[in-house]
């Protein structure tokens, strides 16, 4: 107990002046980047739509040509795309892909059946390995493009199965709901001799006040942080802060989820506060709110 209140002691003192410091004199704005990666503790879902459909013809071109005239179909040389908005964010927009084939197309091989269906999902490479256990048969190894995820599978009548995970860009809404890594902070015990070391190596502006340093890495790419000597166990040591809107709903879901609270939530000269946690191998992470706006 007595360790952790002069490690949150110390902590409130380097992360306020090292992080109130650097915001106020980094010469470079601080620039934040969306995580890519997610976790999703929701059963896994399977299929959520249908995304294309492919059939084979003697002439496709004559038969995109039937459509667009007595059907209305948009074609181009590739079929027709039919766009739909998927719920509330415009960044989702689903797309059903309509395509007659050359009757001596090999893609629906090893099918010998002149379709073939395309079914939207989510989370392809847990889909794919739940199918693996069910003794479903994989084709093909799963082929990631801008757009989104794809693998091929046989179902029990030997009909070709093409499974589809879209990748939809970031909305505006969605990256401000986002947690991204926005500070970086090394402890060290010699915080001079630390700071020329960074200094001279990567030409990092380094600022001592007190128990830490600040770091500004004089780029706009990544993010900004500091130094700490903390003056007691941990000396050395490496951790980021993710940023969070709530420490507290975050700290309650840290615990529920098998994590551990370290110390805070500590409020900083800035407005904002930061907290420390443990993981579930022991790695030791910072969370901080964000800056008044």
């Amino acid at each position: 107990m007595k360790s952790s209140v002069f490690i949150a002691l110390a902590l409130a003192t380097s992360f306020g002046m090292g992080f109130f410091s650097n915001a106020i004199f980094s010469p470079k704005p601080i620039q934040h980047f969306s995580p890519t990666v997610q976790v999703n503790d929701e059963p896994l879902k399977r299929v959520t739509g249908v995304a294309g459909v492919f059939f084979k013809c003697k002439n496709p071109e004559k038969v995109r040509a039937w459509y667009k005239t007595h059907l209305g179909f948009e074609t181009n040389q590739y079929g027709a795309t039919f766009e739909w908005q998927e719920g509330p964010d415009p960044a989702k927009k689903g797309l059903l892909q309509w395509s007659p084939f050359s009757e001596k197309s090999t893609y629906f091989a090893p099918s010998t059946k002149p379709f073939m269906i395309n079914y939207r999902v989510e989370n392809i490479v847990a889909l794919v390995e739940q199918l693996k256990k069910e003794g479903v048969t994989i084709l093909d190894k799963i082929e990631t493009y801008d757009y989104g995820k794809f693998v091929h599978i046989m179902d029990i009548e030997g009909n070709k199965i093409e499974l589809f995970e879209p990748i939809y860009p970031v909305s505006d809404k969605a990256a401000s709901a986002a947690n991204p890594v926005v500070h970086f902070e090394i402890g060290c015990k010699d915080l001079a001799k630390t700071s020329t070391f960074y200094s001279s190596l990567f030409g990092w502006a380094t600022t001592i006040s007190g128990p830490s340093a600040t770091i500004s890495t004089n780029s706009t790419e990544g993010i900004q942080g500091h130094l700490t000597a903390l003056g007691h166990e941990p000396f050395n040591y490496v951790s980021v802060y993710i940023q969070v809107d709530d420490i507290e709903q975050y700290l309650q879901k840290i615990q529920a989820a098998g994590g551990q609270k370290v110390v805070g939530p500590i409020k900083l000269p800035t407005g904002q506060q930061f907290a420390w946690f443990k993981d579930l191998e022991g790695n030791v992470l910072g969370l901080l709110t964000k800056p008044r706006s």
